[in-house]
């Protein structure tokens, strides 16, 4: 994946992508490019992948992401998923976790869903234009 990150990292024009079935390319402590594109659908199937490695998504001076989609895909906390719906939580239209095992540290932890949907309404109820 990282590989992947880093040869389109300055695809400014790329609006939708779709990585399958990569293989774990070993480099994940690569230092990675900021990404300048303007992704706005992006779906992930049949891999590992890692919270940084997800979260570079988000990274781009402003984010676009509208539709996401994980399918099949491993490695990933509940923590990692918290801070990448976290990133694009004001702009997303649809999100699809199918078949990605999110592993918690205990059933005491927050499920990351809620806690982005709690983040979330927080932001929203103290805002005077929400």
């Amino acid at each position: 994946m990282t590989e992947i990150q880093h040869s389109i990292a300055n695809w400014t024009h790329i609006i939708r992508l779709s990585v399958k079935l990569w293989k774990d390319d070993g480099e994940i402590s690569r230092i990675l490019l900021n990404p300048q594109f303007m992704i706005q659908h992006l779906e992930l199937q049949g891999g590992n992948l890692n919270g940084d490695q997800l979260r570079w998504f988000t990274l781009a001076p402003k984010t676009y992401l509208k539709d996401v989609a994980l399918r099949s895909v491993s490695g990933l906390s509940n923590n990692d998923l918290f801070y990448f719906l976290s990133a694009f939580s004001s702009t997303v239209v649809s999100l699809s976790i199918i078949e990605s095992p999110i592993m918690r540290y205990g059933t005491a932890e927050t499920l990351a869903f809620d806690a982005v949907l709690a983040t979330d309404h927080n932001a929203r109820a103290s805002h005077p234009l929400w």
